[in-house]
């Protein structure tokens, strides 16, 4: 039968009338330049001529004005329609209006007529049908009657059939479509549809002894304030057989009802049908309702949304029997849903009630039912008493958020209101009310919102899965949530659509994951025990979103991924920059994400998430499994067992750049086993209270190699423990460690680590500790380790006090040291380090080719733990002496680095002598250059050097500065050009700081042999200089001109005849370095060439005044000339300057001193006072002339360096003496 009476909207029954000559035939123009001057002329023709076929009066643009009145046209049938027609096909184009007060047209017994596109005004009523005007259809017309008329109406003597008004715009009158036929007559196949009917102020549509009616996709609104009764929307009364009124808008704030349905006369077999309409009253008379069935048995009324915002009940089922109600949204505000008065229903459930009453039905007079207390009479046992969250008062669609979402009856009707298909997806049951979720039909895609706020499209998380679940996806979906908490349990099952396009996001609509909170109390058993479950639902994103257990109870799982056995677990799920927070109960088995179930939960991420409490933030044991895990950029805090617990045996993970402190006394960060397809920890920071991390047993290589690198580890117990009973493959690498009691521990079992290399590892007792003897590791190299207290660093067989006992004992741990690795700050686990032994003494490792911060490391020499770093010179131009940090040096003979605020200063090696403390300060002046109280220029930056221990032989000092500090300082000086210049000097004495200024007057400074280079390692602009020295007591350094000390620096060289057969040379040194001695060389006047006559050894090295001397065997009377040519251990040498003796013969009346000379030459012998002498040059000239002046001082300041002769003016003054000038 519904299948019977829905084909009414697409077909109507076929004209039986018998055809007749006609001449018309065909389409013809009215206009007045038309073939029809006049409408009144086509009509005329058409009475007059009849039709032979279908006739089409194209009225031609314009406004038109009569009273034109059809009578019956000879020849019309279904195939010989006559339509009265716009040309233009625009309702707009065509006006046509009455003259007299009567219709502008007026049907008498004529059938088969339309009317398309045509705009009819009217003071009167716009269409009048009288008499048997079957078949008559007015299509898409704009149609405006007077206030007291109708649009379309019938009159006194109507009984015409198969009247059609369809897709017309009908405004004001008193109705909007009237068809009553007139008994014995019944409209069969009338047809009202998809017409917009607004102002009117009795009836929108009447419909009076209709048979077989549809009244479909109308939209009506009333006008005016008439609270008269029998004033409804749709009036449909005293009709028989098949009956539709489906999918009607109806707006109603005057007279009674907003679908009135009275006296229908059933046909067995045809229920008249009240399907999918939406109705709002909004005024009128309280006594009516928004759809009320009267007398009319077997009526079913399904899928209707009905709002009276007035006290008016929804439905009305009076004196009527077999009545279905089923599947309607009823909201009313203080009256009841419905009033059953004398009415028995074959069937009333899965309808939404909602009211500020409370109840549900009333029974006339005053007997009112809460639902319970209906339910309990046996009715609507599936309905609910519930807000339907309808967008607005006015507007009935739901949001996903409405508890009417699949609640309706099966089986559904095909379509809803607007036309979309019932139910979505197939095999569901379909939305209570007159609307289908709109993204049912066509899948969902797009933005959507979610929240408790008007105009949200779900109001709960639970809402929009439940949408996704019915809908599928045609696209992505993106839930942006509204800020609040949500008090709900969330379960994702698989959801049709998806794909890697296709994706489920919800996403906080705030971007702050605190304003939305998804949470769930913990609860004493493990049935459910989850906030948010993931069981099969793929392609998922949490964003900014927090998801939470509250409450204190033992059983407080957050996010579990626990799919239906059998099923497909869940795909690329993804958290980012959320928040997933446990409770803090004691004993708590609550994980904040967790999957122990089935294990195909592939290719999961987490990032930018902070976990907060529970037992485990992550716990993943999945031994048979498909997984690939990424958790990356987390922040773990307040786990009581541990931060990642991981059992994931198949699939590669990766565990990289997480924040994880545990301080639980038996919390572990990162415990992982069992695993064979290998891992990626790297570049995490663990700080726990009893292990960082902990690789439990069962790991190999054999699908994977499982890597830990680039990590920061500290603990309060051990940095990281490696188990057995069977662990292989592992490579640990590039680690930097602290673990009070261990930083590495080898526990029992066979245990293989394949790379054990560039690990900087500290701990306060033993560091590395092999508990198991069959532990070994294939390669390990280049680590730095050290103990912070006395005793033994490593255990290996044997305790193990020195880096040689290690590599014996171990057949490994080449390239390695015992050196602090310079922690920045350890208790806070910031393990970046500073210390010079780590700096590029590592070995490249292939997949370690960044640090803990993402830094590049060096391609063939990186840094050994995990962070790669550049050392620094320290340049801070503070001005003041500042203390660096203190060393301590044991006679190690080592090169120990001293630093201040994480800094390069200085380097000493104490050269086998137990020093104790050593204090170093140092002083960056960043004014002028400046110059001691002697006149020395000296560089800005000074050092000072203060042991707890003395020491007796010479310790080695390397200092540095910034090639910018030389270069402003050699600018300053004269004597000093390069750094080959220059050198270092050595204050001892009172007031040792780094302040030259407040040394004593006549301060005496002690040159050192001194090295100097650029330290590359050390990256400043400019470069960074170094230079070296030995030193052998502790005190002040400077770089300086005077600290520029030659292999050996000759201070005096002299030449005395002391008899006439021999001259005796002597000379000093101030410094010697790899000195191996002197060959002395002569020339006697009238000689060509010195030669060789004599060999002295040299000491080698020395930093004190050593003297030398040589008696040569010399009786010449002419004059001689010594020189020294002093040679290098490298055979490198250097020519002292020349010195004259005189001959044997020559008297010794004149003397001079010191010879060589600088500014002043002291003259002696038995001179007479007064006399005249001669300085003479190498060419005999006279270059000055002297008045004697008994053992005074003689200024040759201004000659040139040079040989030169001075002679007596008087004969009997006999003598030349030969004197150097330097």
């Amino acid at each position: 039968m519904r299948a019977y009476v829905r084909s009414l909207l697409v077909a109507l029954a076929l004209n039986t009338a018998l055809p007749l000559f006609a001449q018309l035939n065909g389409t013809y123009t009215v206009g007045p330049a038309g073939n029809y001057a006049t409408i009144a002329a086509a009509i005329t023709a058409l009475q007059t001529n009849g039709v032979s076929g279908p006739v089409n009066m194209d009225i031609i643009s314009g406004s038109y004005s009569g009273n034109w009145t059809i009578n019956t046209i000879p020849g019309v049938s279904g195939t010989n329609k006559v339509t009265f027609r716009s040309q233009a096909g625009l309702a707009s184009a065509v006006t046509l209006t009455n003259v007299a007060a009567a219709p502008v047209f007026t049907l008498n017994n004529a059938s088969w007529i339309y009317f398309l596109n045509l705009t009819v005004n009217s003071t009167n009523n716009c269409i009048l049908l009288n008499g048997a005007s079957d078949y008559v259809s007015i299509l898409s017309c704009s149609l405006a009657p007077g206030t007291s008329y109708a649009s379309v109406t019938t009159g006194t003597t109507f009984t015409g059939i198969n009247t059609q008004v369809s897709s017309c715009t009908i405004t004001g009158g008193r109705f909007g479509v009237r068809l009553f036929n007139i008994a014995p007559s019944y409209g069969q196949g009338h047809h009202v549809s998809s017409n917009t009917i607004t102002g009117v102020t009795e009836d929108g549509i009447l419909v009076d002894r209709g048979s077989t009616v549809v009244i479909s996709g109308n939209s009506i609104t009333s006008g005016g304030t008439n609270t008269a009764t029998y004033n409804d929307g749709i009036s449909v009364r005293n009709g028989v057989n098949a009956m539709a009124i489906m999918g009607n808008t109806v707006n109603w704030a005057i007279g009674t009802t907003g679908i009135y349905f009275d006296s229908h006369t059933y046909s067995p077999g045809y229920p008249p049908l009240i399907e999918n309409n939406v109705v709002v009253m909004s005024a009128g008379n309280v006594a009516g309702c928004g759809i009320s069935v009267l007398s009319s048995d077997n009526t079913e009324v399904r899928h209707n949304s009905v709002r009276c915002n007035v006290a008016k009940s929804a439905m009305q089922v009076q004196f009527c029997s077999g009545v279905v109600l089923e599947g309607n949204i009823m909201q009313t505000t203080t009256a009841e849903g419905v009033m059953v008065q004398s009415g028995a229903f074959a069937s009333i459930d899965r309808n939404l009630y909602f009211g500020s009453s409370g109840n549900v039905v009333r029974i006339p007079p005053s007997t009112f039912y809460t639902l319970a207390g209906w339910q309990a009479l046996g009715h609507d046992p599936a309905s609910l008493y519930a807000d339907p969250l309808f967008t607005s008062t006015t507007d009935l669609h739901i949001p996903a958020a409405s508890p009417a979402i699949s609640m309706g009856p099966l089986p559904s009707i095909a379509f809803d209101r607007d036309l979309s298909a019932r139910p979505q997806p197939a095999a569901t049951r379909p939305d209570a009310g007159a609307y289908e979720r709109p993204e049912g039909c066509t899948g969902m895609s797009g933005t959507y919102t979610i929240g408790p706020s008007a105009g949200n499209d779900y109001m709960s998380f639970s809402n929009a899965v439940l949408a996704m679940l019915n809908c599928g996806l045609t696209g992505p979906v993106t839930f942006l949530v509204q800020s609040g908490t949500y008090a709900e349990q969330l379960s994702i099952p698989q959801i049709s659509g998806t794909s890697a396009t296709n994706t489920i996001t919800f996403r906080s609509a705030a971007l702050d994951s605190s304003a939305v909170v998804l949470s769930w109390p913990s609860s004493g058993t493990p049935a459910n025990d989850f906030t948010l479950r993931m069981n099969g639902g793929d392609r998922v994103t949490f964003d900014r979103i927090t998801i939470e257990r509250s409450g204190s109870a033992g059983y407080a799982n957050v996010v579990a991924f626990s799919s239906t056995a059998g099923t497909a677990g869940s795909q690329f799920t993804r958290f980012d920059h959320c928040r997933l927070i446990g409770t803090t109960a004691p004993g708590s088995a609550g994980y904040l994400l967790t999957s122990v179930a089935n294990g195909d939960e592939d290719s999961v991420t987490v990032r930018n998430t902070r976990f907060v409490n529970g037992r485990s933030g992550v716990l993943w044991s999945t031994t048979t499994d498909n997984d690939l895990l990424l958790i990356q950029d987390n922040v773990f805090v307040g786990q009581s067992y541990s931060g990642l617990n991981l059992t994931v045996r198949d699939r590669g993970f990766t565990i990289r750049r997480n924040s994880i402190t545990v301080t639980a006394a038996t919390a572990v960060g990162i415990s992982i086993g069992n695993s064979t397809a290998g891992f990626d920890v790297s570049r995490n920071s663990i700080s726990s209270a009893y292990y960082a991390m902990n690789l439990a047993t069962g790991i190999s290589a054999a699908l994977g190699e499982p890597r830990v690198y680039d990590n920061m580890l500290r603990a309060s117990n051990t940095g990281m423990i490696i188990s057995g009973p069977t662990n292989s493959g592992l490579r640990i690498d590039n680690n930097s460690v602290f673990g009070q009691n261990y930083a590495v521990y080898m526990n029992a079992g066979t245990i293989t680590i394949a790379s054990f290399r560039n690990n900087a590892l500290v701990s306060a007792s033993v560091v590395l500790y092999r508990a198991s003897a069959t532990a070994s590791m294939t390669l390990a190299s280049h680590n730095a380790l050290y103990r912070t207290t006395a005793g033994p660093f490593a255990f290996w067989t044997a305790s193990q006090t020195t880096m040689a006992g290690l590599q014996a004992a171990s057949g490994q741990f080449a390239n390695s040291v015992i050196a602090d690795p310079l922690f920045y700050d350890a208790p806070n686990n910031d393990l970046h380090a500073y210390a010079m032994e780590l700096d590029a003494s590592g070995t490249p490792i292939a997949h370690v080719t960044t640090d803990f911060d993402g830094d590049t490391r060096h391609a063939s020499t990186p840094d050994i733990g995990a962070d790669e770093f550049t050392p620094a010179l320290w340049v801070a131009p503070v001005n003041t002496c500042g203390a660096c940090d203190l060393i301590t040096c044991n006679g190690s003979g080592t090169d120990r680095w001293i630093y201040k605020d994480r800094r390069v200063v200085a380097r000493i090696n104490d050269n086998g002598q137990n020093l104790g403390t050593v204090a170093m300060s140092v002083y960056v002046h960043s004014g002028a250059v400046r110059q001691s109280d002697l006149g020395q220029y000296y560089m800005d930056r000074n050092w000072n050097i203060d042991t707890q221990n003395s020491f007796a032989s010479p310790i080695s000092v390397r200092v540095f500065c910034t090639g910018a500090e030389f270069a402003t300082y050699a600018a300053a000086d004269p004597l000093v050009t390069t750094p080959a210049t220059a050198g270092l000097v050595h204050y001892d004495g009172v007031l040792e700081n780094c302040l030259e200024t407040d040394n004593p007057a006549g301060q005496q400074w002690t040159p050192l042999i001194t090295a100097t280079g650029t330290e590359p390692r050390i990256s400043i602009p400019g470069a960074t200089r170094w230079f070296s020295g030995d030193i052998a007591k502790d005190g002040e350094l400077y770089l300086t001109a005077l600290g520029q000390v030659l292999p050996v620096e000759l201070l005096s060289f002299t030449g005395t005849r002391v008899n006439e057969r021999e001259v005796l040379l002597e000379w000093s040194t101030a410094t010697e370095h790899d000195n191996a001695g002197f060959e002395v060389w002569r020339m006697i006047e009238g000689e060509a060439a010195f030669k060789e006559v004599a060999w002295v050894d040299g000491a080698d090295n020395s930093q004190q005044t050593i003297a030398y001397t040589h008696l040569d065997d010399n009786d010449a009377n002419g004059i001689s000339y010594y020189k020294l040519k002093q040679v290098d251990n490298d055979g490198r040498y250097e020519w002292s300057d020349v010195v004259a003796v005189e001959g044997s013969a020559r008297g010794q009346d004149l003397r001079v001193y010191p010879n060589p000379c600088t500014h002043e030459l002291f003259i002696g012998g038995d001179i007479t006072e007064g006399s005249q002498l001669f300085v003479l040059d190498a060419l005999g000239r006279t270059v000055l002339l002297i008045d004697h002046a008994s053992g005074g001082a003689v200024d040759v300041s201004q000659l040139p360096a040079g040989p030169y002769y001075l002679r007596a003016a008087q004969p009997s003054e006999q003598g030349t003496v030969p004197f150097i000038k330097r």
